[in-house]
C-alpha cells in the first residue's frame, strides 16, 4: 500500500523554531517583503545558498598550528629582548630557530591545501 502524496509531503515538512530579538525580526520581515517572498522562504534561500565556513583545520591541527605559533611568538620574543639589549652573541641561532619555525609552520599548513 503507498501513501498519497499529501501524506508523504506532510510526513516530510519538519518544524522549526528560533528565536530572535524583535530588530532583527524586523530586519527579517523587511528582506522578506523586499524580495516578495514567505518569511520562511527568505530564511531557506539565504541560509542553502550562502557559503558555510569550513574550517581547514580539525581540533587536532588548530592545536598544533596554535602550539607552533606560541612558539614561534617565543622566539620572536626572545629576538626582540636580545635587539633592545644591544646586538648580542648567539642572536644568529634564535633568528635561525624561528625561521625553521615557520617553514615548519608553512610546511604544516600546506599540507592541508595540498601544498609542499
Amino acid at each position: 500500500m503507498t501513501s498519497s502524496p499529501n501524506k508523504q509531503r506532510a510526513r516530510d515538512q519538519r518544524r522549526l523554531n528560533i528565536r530572535m530579538s524583535e530588530q532583527e525580526l524586523a530586519q527579517l520581515k523587511k528582506d522578506a517583503e523586499a524580495l516578495g517572498q514567505s518569511i520562511q522562504s527568505t530564511m531557506k534561500k539565504i541560509y542553502f545558498k550562502a557559503s558555510i565556513y569550513h574550517p581547514v583545520f580539525d581540533k587536532d591541527g588548530t592545536d598544533r598550528v596554535l602550539a607552533a605559533l606560541s612558539q614561534i611568538g617565543n622566539n620572536m620574543n626572545q629576538i626582540a629582548k636580545k635587539l633592545n639589549t644591544g646586538f648580542a652573541e648567539g642572536f644568529h641561532s634564535h633568528l635561525t630557530e624561528a625561521l625553521e619555525g615557520l617553514q615548519s609552520l608553512k610546511a604544516f599548513v600546506g599540507g592541508f591545501y595540498g601544498h609542499n
